[in-house]
């Protein structure tokens, strides 16, 4: 419905919703912009939108104070995001692209083109970022070295689910594979779900 709504983690109880402005779809009716992901640190709400005519809007929410702010704009059809730091901002576009945006300069100062493939998902651990896609490859991108390793095994299809901890990755596919790999590329683990 376009709204963000703050809960209270212990009691669930609503303390705060976020109404969104709306826009213009086709047909110039109202309606609500798709939320596409959202990251917080220190006080401040990453939300990222889905615009007009496919555009994309970045939002900063300040729960000190309950401002919504835009950042920007875009036609870049960015997907997900999550805070590097409190001035940085990590994207993945939809053509499996990782940009840094920074939220002084207000400026993307980092792009890296890491697969070929539509993206699914990234997960962040540090300076790694796992990045799934429809290949089933997980694309493993270290942010201090900026190096890029592909890790492939038995996943073959669009990432569904990705998680990176201890050194090890997870990467479940719509190919119904699980694989669990190490950062270094062997696969631990292959096991089909149904």
């Amino acid at each position: 419905n376009g709204d963000v709504v703050i809960k209270d983690f212990k009691t669930l109880k609503n303390i705060y919703t976020i109404c969104l402005p709306k826009i213009h779809n086709l047909m110039d009716e109202e309606v609500p912009m798709a939320i596409y992901s959202m990251d917080i640190k220190n006080s401040k709400l990453l939300i990222l939108v889905g615009a007009e005519e496919g555009s994309r809007k970045l939002f900063v929410f300040d729960l000190k104070t309950r401002k919504l702010t835009k950042i920007f704009s875009t036609s870049k059809s960015l997907m997900q995001l999550k805070f590097l730091d409190k001035n940085r901002v990590l994207f993945a576009s939809l053509s499996d692209e990782l940009l840094i945006y920074n939220l002084k300069t207000k400026k993307f100062v980092f792009s890296k083109q890491v697969g070929q493939y539509v993206f699914s998902k990234f997960v962040l651990n540090k300076n790694l970022v796992a990045i799934g896609d429809e290949s089933g490859v997980v694309h493993l991108y270290n942010l201090k070295t900026k190096t890029l390793k592909n890790i492939s095994g038995s996943n073959k299809d669009k990432t569904i689910s990705l998680d990176l901890k201890n050194n090890l990755i997870l990467n479940a596919s719509s190919d119904m594979q699980v694989g669990i790999y190490d950062i270094s590329g062997v696969q631990i683990l292959s096991m089909k779900v149904k």
